[in-house]
């Protein structure tokens, strides 16, 4: 279907931004000034630097078209989505991502990834910026991911997919 990769970048929105510093500051402040008197306090600042590494290692970099998927990159282990699981696309409004709820994912510290409750529905989410997000209906469950330019993601999406937006 595709001759070449195309990359879409995976910017950071305006609430991001703010708050992955504030979080990352102060989770090494607490491992750097927590008392380390006993073991056991070794092994807590050992677990608040690992989960702020994987944390980050997890989060989307950006989204890449090659062949027959789209890509979501990641440092640790890409995600990728056949486009044969693809039933529709479409760009979400940005009022569809307010009041979901984080079942077993992260929100706010290097982006907005793993399962959310969004009404009633499971969603997975691969998101950097919550005003310019894409829906992909697949199963099991919707994904949602957030290039920076969505228009041009989905026009680079093979032309049946496309038509079904």
């Amino acid at each position: 279907m595709h001759a070449e990769t195309i990359t879409f970048a995976a910017p950071w929105d305006n609430p991001l931004r703010v708050f992955t510093p504030l979080i990352c500051a102060l989770v090494l402040a607490l491992a750097l000034f927590m008392p380390a008197t006993i073991p056991l306090q070794w092994v807590v600042k050992g677990i608040l630097l690992m989960t702020l590494l994987g944390i980050w290692a997890w989060a989307p970099r950006a989204y890449r078209m090659e062949r027959n998927h789209l890509i979501v990159q990641r440092l640790i282990g890409d995600v990728r989505i056949p486009f044969t699981t693809l039933r529709r696309v479409r760009i979400m409004s940005p009022d569809e991502t307010r009041g979901a709820v984080r079942i077993w994912a992260v929100g706010s510290c290097f982006g907005y990834f793993g399962r959310f409750l969004n009404g009633t529905e499971t969603q997975t989410w691969y998101v950097t910026d919550t005003e310019k997000c894409i829906r992909l209906e697949c199963s099991p469950h919707p994904i949602v991911i957030s290039p920076a330019d969505p228009e041009a993601l989905i026009s680079a999406l093979p032309l049946s997919l496309q038509r079904s937006k």
